[in-house]
């Protein structure tokens, strides 16, 4: 029997999502629907870097080669919808609704587990290494807070 690697480290990512929710009781403090702090200026007064800015800032960082722009570009379009996903999860929390906070935690590990999964696949060791690093804070900008320990 074959394993796909990926959806091996995607469920392994959502075990640990819903092992973490399950050990925090639920509780929300702190937790996966905390909202992310506002985005503020810089020193300097400029706006907070935008995320296809980023995103654009990392693909020339790692020197994208034409047979690995299509992987680039579903890494790119995960990331944004997990943004979004986020935008419409804490909206949804500041209106009072009702939220399923250990599903949106797993939700978000798989989306992000096979993202990076399909990135690793089609990167060189050396351009994942590099990749790993440029986007260790990225995750964090398009989830939770209660994602970010994942």
């Amino acid at each position: 029997m074959r394993i796909n690697v990926r959806l091996a480290a995607a469920l392994a990512l959502a075990a640990a999502g819903l092992a973490a929710g399950l050990a925090t009781g639920g509780d929300a403090s702190g937790g996966f629907g905390t909202a992310r702090p506002p985005a503020t200026a810089s020193s300097d007064g400029a706006a907070p870097e935008a995320l296809s800015d980023r995103l654009a800032e990392i693909r020339r960082s790692l020197a994208i080669r034409p047979d690995q722009e299509a992987a680039w570009q579903d890494y790119a379009d995960a990331m944004r919808y997990l943004d979004q996903a986020t935008q419409d999860f804490e909206q949804r929390q500041a209106e009072g609704g009702a939220q399923d906070d250990r599903m949106e935690r797993s939700r978000h590990a798989l989306l992000l587990g096979a993202a990076i999964g399909d990135l690793q696949k089609n990167l060189s060791p050396d351009q994942f290494a590099r990749a790993r690093r440029l986007t260790e804070d990225l995750a964090s900008s398009v989830t939770c807070v209660g994602l970010r320990g994942i």
